[in-house]
């Protein structure tokens, strides 16, 4: 039963392969919008007042949005959350789960390494009259790290997405996240630009070296456990920021409940199909479809 099991597993990975690997045109729409953040970064880093900016960004946020609301936004790029939310995406797009594995790697290595070898001050150890939202960081400022998982997050999205709009919706999440970072008093403008452009880079990495890679029910099962412990530990969590432990339960609850649910129904289809227990229509509801 095992091996029937596996088998069938592995036809369904390899039928969501297809699909996947159609949509590698929009990797290339990563790799540009990264290099412009990078850019940017240069940019405003050279030619601008950088602590003016974000004096003039942080205001212009808090005067939007309310606080809670910037609390609830800068959440998202935290990694517990972010690699939950994938949680939700890894049923229709298992290769998913390798190429996070791989872009996690590779933007923690980036992130970490730049600040261990740049350490630079944070606004709340630069400038006396600003607003902090949450943790009081002032060290290790450049790059943004929630920017960068946020954009790590959106870029492997954008391939689940395809062509038109909905390719646009994730990367617009992941700029409100890198926005939030200045609402929240923790990161200069250089900070968030960088972050972005890390979490491009990164996510191109884990969908180009995903795609070369076979996806084994031994695989996917090792990488969603991993994101499976993140949803776990997400339950309690806040960030820092006390408003945002009953969203922090429902994503993880909900993302899980989800994985388990379609799962459940795919291994039940799968067990009809072999015995003759469960109607036809019951054992195909949710397989191979593209």
């Amino acid at each position: 039963m095992w091996e029937a099991g596996r088998s069938s597993t592995s036809a369904y990975f390899e039928c969501r392969r297809t699909p996947w690997l159609a949509r590698q045109s929009n990797d290339g729409l990563l790799v540009l919008l990264a290099w412009m953040a990078a850019g940017s970064a240069i940019m405003v880093g050279t030619l601008t007042d950088v602590q003016a900016m974000f004096v003039a960004v942080q205001q212009i946020a808090l005067s939007v949005w309310p606080a809670p609301v910037w609390e609830h936004v800068t959440f998202l790029g935290d990694t517990l959350v972010a690699v939950t939310l994938l949680l939700l995406f890894t049923y229709r797009y298992p290769q998913l789960s390798l190429a996070l594995l791989v872009a996690a790697f590779v933007g923690t290595c980036l992130v970490h390494g730049i600040k261990f070898a740049f350490p630079m001050p944070r606004p709340p150890a630069v400038l006396d009259d600003i607003t902090v939202l949450g943790p009081v960081y002032r060290t290790a400022s450049m790059p943004s790290g929630h920017t960068a998982t946020a954009f790590i997050a959106a870029g492997l999205l954008v391939r689940c997405a395809g062509q038109g709009w909905k390719a646009w919706l994730p990367l617009t999440i992941a700029s409100l996240v890198g926005i939030s970072r200045m609402a929240c008093g923790v990161h200069w403008p250089t900070d968030v630009l960088a972050g972005a452009a890390i979490g491009l880079v990164s996510a191109w990495c884990g969908l180009r070296v995903s795609d070369r890679l076979a996806l084994t029910p031994r695989r996917y099962l090792l990488a969603s456990s991993l994101m499976l412990v993140c949803a776990f530990l997400l339950v309690g969590h806040d960030g820092g920021f006390g408003v945002t432990r009953v969203a922090a339960a429902c994503i993880a609850f909900g993302s899980t409940g989800y994985w388990v649910t379609r799962w459940t129904w795919q291994l039940l289809g799968e067990s009809g199909e072999r015995t003759g227990a469960l109607p036809a229509r019951l054992a195909r509801v949710g397989r191979f479809r593209v």
